[in-house]
């Protein structure tokens, strides 16, 4: 089955792989045939950078109004519904509809608990604490599709759904067993 966009990979070297379920084999645009910039020629879907404007305008301005405990129970909270919804989804449309949440739940999670941990240590400690934090990331990528693997191979895509619900669940519940903190800065 050809996917339109998917045969145009090898014009543009850099790029990112296409996959069936790509969001321009969806709506149907492709980028320049050619383009100098291996990050510019990858579609209007660009993640990366859709993730930096959304932790800069939209996490910027919650952590502004809200703590930092309000804003990593509200994200352990959308991230356990989007599990749920992500063991009922059906097609790819439904996925799409998922996303914001998705984004929404990663950015928070994401620049809370950096925030958080780093407001835990001494000035001197911040860069040490940043690096585990950074540590953990290659981790995932490393053990995620492995286990990922097994877990589709074994009970199909609900099984991802159904596993973020529930150890999202189960945070969710620590977190809120304990006092929500006041909004306070790092104290030097």
């Amino acid at each position: 089955m050809h996917v339109r966009g998917c045969a145009r990979v090898r014009e543009r070297p850099g790029c990112w792989p296409r996959l069936p379920w790509d969001v321009e084999a969806i709506v149907g645009t492709t980028g320049p045939p050619l383009c100098p910039a291996p990050a510019a020629c990858c579609g209007w879907w660009q993640w990366p950078q859709g993730l930096q404007v959304f932790q800069g305008l939209v996490i910027g301005w919650l952590s502004g109004h809200f703590s930092e405990g309000a804003l990593l129970r509200a994200s352990v909270l959308v991230f356990s519904v989007v599990g749920l919804a992500m063991a009922l989804m059906a097609n790819v449309f439904h996925f799409c509809l998922l996303m914001p949440g998705l984004v929404f739940s990663l950015c928070a999670l994401n620049v809370v608990t950096d925030s958080m941990l780093t407001k835990a240590v001494s000035a001197s400690d911040t860069g040490t604490m940043l690096g585990l934090c950074a540590s953990v990331q290659p981790l995932t990528r490393t053990l995620g599709p492995t286990l990922g693997g097994l877990l589709y191979h074994s009970f199909g895509v609900p099984v991802f759904g159904h596993v973020q619900f529930a150890v999202n669940f189960l945070v969710l519940l620590v977190l809120w067993r304990q006092p929500m903190p006041p909004k306070m800065d790092k104290a030097w």
